[in-house]
């Protein structure tokens, strides 16, 4: 039997080949996809959460197993329930850490050499500061 990975959000073609290679027993499907309440009964995982699948995923032998919330912060979701369903939780906490460290750098060694003040300069033709 086909089990799905519902997610809120499209991948690109070759991360649905990984996962169809990782585990050929599940599938990627997105809420359109899922017509009928037996499609329903077939979603083991999520990516993302959305309010309207709290009715059609959350309740008594629940096939949902879990979780993968997108962002960090998780304090919207409906963490009662989940721990009530025995639903396992995992957030994205740290996965734009790097990003974030180098794009600070970067604007401290640009405020540090005065490219900020450049910048503006050269929109009206100044070619010093002051």
């Amino acid at each position: 039997m086909t089990k799905y990975i519902l997610s809120d959000r499209s991948f690109r073609d070759e991360f649905l080949k990984k996962v169809h290679k990782t585990d050929n027993n599940y599938q990627l499907v997105f809420e359109n996809d899922l017509n009928q309440k037996e499609d329903w009964e077939k979603v083991e995982i999520t990516i993302g959460w959305k309010k309207s699948w709290n009715e059609k995923l959350l309740y008594e032998k629940t096939p949902l197993k879990w979780v993968q919330s997108i962002s960090a912060g998780v304090d919207y979701l409906p963490l009662d329930q989940f721990k009530q369903y025995g639903i396992k939780l995992t957030n994205s906490s740290g996965v734009h850490a790097q990003a974030i460290a180098d794009h600070l750098l970067a604007i401290l060694f640009m405020q540090n050499r005065g490219l900020f003040t450049a910048i503006k300069n050269s929109t009206t033709g100044k070619l010093a500061n002051g």
